[in-house]
């Protein structure tokens, strides 16, 4: 199959009506510049430089859908916390979607932070210190 054989199909899809349900969750993008080594330890120091939030997992495929201006009905179960809250929001704010976000008193609301840097320890600037010191510990770094 080509991607000339795809976009027919992709076409048929605004005359559908999809369900998404699924696990939704915030993905957190940490984007800087590693200036310098700290002097304390052999860590790069990153400067952070913006920060951005964008529905992941179930979401992701949700705001997919919605670009490809796909009628959709989403169902998903998110945490009462502030990650929680921040996903109802965004869901809510995407129109013509009809959505179905449940929150569960005491479940915590899956987030994912990334950076893009490569995977590596680092160690903010004083700048960032703040925003790192939640974040970092919540980074997990692959081999």
């Amino acid at each position: 199959m080509t991607q000339a054989d795809l976009i027919p199909l992709v076409e048929t899809l605004k005359q559908a009506r999809v369900l998404c349900m699924g696990d939704v969750m915030l993905d957190h993008y940490i984007h800087g510049e590693v200036e310098r080594i700290s002097p304390e330890a052999p860590v790069p120091v990153l400067h952070i430089q913006r920060e951005e939030r964008t529905l992941g997992g179930a979401g992701n495929v949700l705001r997919n859908l919605h670009a490809l201006g796909v009628e959709t009905c989403f169902i998903s179960v998110t945490g009462t916390d502030a990650a929680g809250r921040e996903l109802a929001r965004m869901v809510a704010n995407m129109g013509g979607a009809e959505a179905h976000v449940l929150a569960e008193r005491g479940r915590t609301t899956p987030t994912r932070p990334f950076r893009s840097i490569p995977p590596r320890a680092i160690r903010p600037s004083p700048s960032t210190a703040t925003i790192a010191a939640i974040v970092l510990p919540k980074v997990r770094t692959s081999s």
